[in-house]
């Protein structure tokens, strides 16, 4: 099967027919993986396997597995709201002890892993060595943070769908699909997380492939060999774990955090955008109004200091600030954000007016 990538290049895909001849002509096949499906199987050896036993959520060690939601998906294209929140919050959860950078291993993308593994003592990528890497647990790692959703490339995806199940798949139209997730409680939340295909089974097959690689993920603690340690999972993202989790909402997580201006609240973030300051910027230069960081921040609803780390996120001084502003520091959140001040000019040797 032959699939056009972008920038031009040619993608083609067949079957490992060697392999596939000899499964099927074997008097017996015994399938030792934690990850596999029953119906890839059974599309691969063109019969149904008999389930001998399936263990792979039973664990020796105490896991607690906790998701904070909000955030969004945290797939590979994050908006620079996203990378915002996502450093604010691991900020935060630092800051109140529920990050321990000696005790963390961190699994993200390749892209988001040049930020976020600077708060745990191993990094691992999606879809690379998270899958049978030892790293985190030869460190000696007891939390592991997994961070956004691990989604295959959607084309590639589909045409390995279309290979295994001789199903054409039209990926042009997509909608959102609603996922059931389990808490330990017992109660069921409805969450929309991930794109998928108007076809059903397809959107099936793919969320399958995503949950593949979160338990190849989980397994990095190999937590099936620490019997009687305590360990903890905390997933950050709007995506559907395979097993029950304790779910969290950013507010939640962040009601106990020490920061310089007041709690951090899932609607601070919310409101934390570029958009949202250029209108209040536009509003306030009608009235003929200074537009400093306080002024701005009072406009939209928000604390000084958040719409300081803001700033600092950007690589550029944003246009929405009066261009005779100058810049200072202050403490935000354990680091240096800046702080603009209208400048006034004064003359040496004079004062000013």
């Amino acid at each position: 099967m032959a699939q056009i990538l972008p920038k031009g290049t040619i993608s083609f895909k067949r079957y490992n027919k060697r392999l596939v001849a000899g499964l099927r002509n074997a008097a017996w096949v015994l399938v030792l993986d934690a990850t596999a499906s029953v119906r890839v199987m059974e599309a691969v050896f063109g019969t149904t396997p008999d389930v001998i036993a399936e263990e792979r959520y039973l664990t020796p060690a105490d896991l607690k597995v906790t998701q904070i939601m909000g955030l969004g998906g945290l797939g590979y294209n994050r908006t620079v709201q996203q990378e915002f929140q996502l450093k604010v919050l691991l900020k935060v959860l630092r800051k109140t002890g529920q990050l321990v950078k000696d005790e963390t291993a961190v699994v993200d993308t390749k892209k988001g892993l040049a930020f976020s593994e600077q708060f745990g003592k191993v990094g691992l990528t999606f879809l690379g060595d998270s899958r049978g890497s030892n790293r985190a647990f030869q460190a000696g790692c007891t939390h592991l943070l997994m961070i956004g959703s691990p989604n295959t490339n959607l084309l590639d995806a589909a045409s390995t769908y279309e290979l295994l199940f001789k199903q054409s798949v039209d990926v042009s139209s997509r909608r959102n699909v609603i996922y059931e997730a389990a808490q330990e409680s017992g109660d069921v939340r409805m969450v929309c997380c991930g794109v998928g295909s108007e076809d059903r089974d397809f959107s099936r097959f793919y969320n399958m492939l995503r949950q593949v690689e979160q338990l190849q993920a989980l397994g990095r603690l190999r937590h099936q060999r620490r019997e009687g340690e305590v360990l903890r999972v905390t997933v950050l993202g709007d995506s559907v774990l395979p097993f029950p989790v304790r779910l969290m909402t950013l507010a939640e997580a962040t009601k106990d955090a020490d920061h310089p201006d007041g709690r951090v609240t899932a609607t601070d973030l919310a409101l934390c955008s570029d958009a949202r300051f250029r209108y209040a910027s536009h509003q306030l230069k009608g009235q003929g109004k200074p537009r400093t960081l306080a002024s701005i921040a009072e406009a939209v609803g928000l604390r000084p200091l958040l719409v300081a780390e803001w700033v600092g996120h950007q690589q550029d001084r944003p246009g929405w600030l009066d261009p005779e502003v100058s810049s200072q520091v202050v403490r935000v959140g354990g680091r240096r954000a800046p702080v603009h001040r209208r400048r006034t000019a004064v003359a040496k040797g004079r004062k000013a007016a």
